[in-house]
């Protein structure tokens, strides 16, 4: 999960898979965005960018092998949690829907977190690293 996008590692066909965000402790807002048809296998990394200006922060400030994808569902500032739904269910969680994320363990401002455990399914932050204002020193991912 990154601020200014979200980033998930999937095991089969694409077009079975989506996101949604809670902002701000809103709730959940269920699917919002299902990825288009074609696979990936284990290890290959999408990164879903919410705006054209977080989509060019992740092109011009990384370098690496990854998808990047563009939709509004992933207009998150860090404080907000994200859901990853498998054939429109919810299949994992990072944060908390009800609640703001702001000053909670799992608050990413500025910043990504990363899968580090293997449960999925229910929020647990013991299954990721938290990485607040690690982007701190790039280019800011939610100017425009």
């Amino acid at each position: 999960m990154l601020n200014g996008g979200s980033e998930a590692w999937f095991g089969t066909d694409l077009s079975t898979w989506g996101i949604g965000s809670a902002n701000n402790g809103g709730g959940t807002d269920g699917e919002e965005f299902t990825l288009s048809g074609g696979t990936a296998v284990t290890g290959d990394v999408i990164v879903i960018a919410g705006n054209t200006a977080s989509f060019d922060f992740f092109a011009n400030n990384f370098v690496q092998n990854f998808v990047l994808l563009q939709h509004g569902a992933a207009n998150i500032n860090g404080d907000d949690t994200i859901e990853l739904f498998n054939m429109s269910s919810v299949f994992d969680t990072y944060g908390d829907p009800g609640v703001n994320g702001d000053g909670e363990t799992w608050d990413y401002t500025d910043g990504f977190a990363t899968r580090t455990g293997a449960g999925v399914g229910a929020f647990d932050q013991a299954n990721y690293s938290t990485n607040v204002g690690a982007f701190d020193t790039l280019t800011d991912a939610r100017a425009g």
